[in-house]
């Protein structure tokens, strides 16, 4: 039997059941709060990316790489940890490489935000306000 590469899939479902082990019971979902606060902040760390690498600004594009890589993994979201990680080890060293890895870092997260949305069940603008 083949074993499934997790990078295929843009979600995995065993990140988000460990998140919702940390439900209590009559509280607010801390899963709906996990996917809203991830969906504000990861475009931010992408923009930070491109702001960074057009800077040459070689720390702030890996603390950006490091700091989605880590909230991605925690959601699931292999590919795009994935490719995070690869961007930080690369680094602003190599635009060319850098450039082409962030356009990469910008799809994944389509997929992920695409396969992650469903995950929720409150509406999308109430759960993803930062107040």
């Amino acid at each position: 039997m083949r074993r499934r590469d997790p990078r295929a899939c843009a979600i995995d479902d065993k990140a988000l059941d460990n998140i919702r082990r940390l439900q209590r019971p009559g509280a607010p979902s801390i899963l709906d709060k996990i996917i809203g606060l991830y969906f504000v902040d990861a475009p931010r760390q992408i923009l930070s990316m491109r702001d960074a690498l057009a800077a040459d600004d070689d720390a702030a594009l890996k603390r950006a790489a490091h700091t989605l890589k880590s909230s991605s993994g925690n959601l699931g979201a292999l590919a795009l940890a994935g490719s995070c990680k690869e961007l930080e080890t690369a680094g602003a060293a190599h635009p060319g490489t850098a450039g082409l890895l962030i356009t990469r870092i910008e799809r994944d997260y389509e997929q992920a935000h695409a396969a992650l949305s469903p995950k929720r069940s409150g509406p999308p603008a109430a759960l993803e306000r930062t107040s």
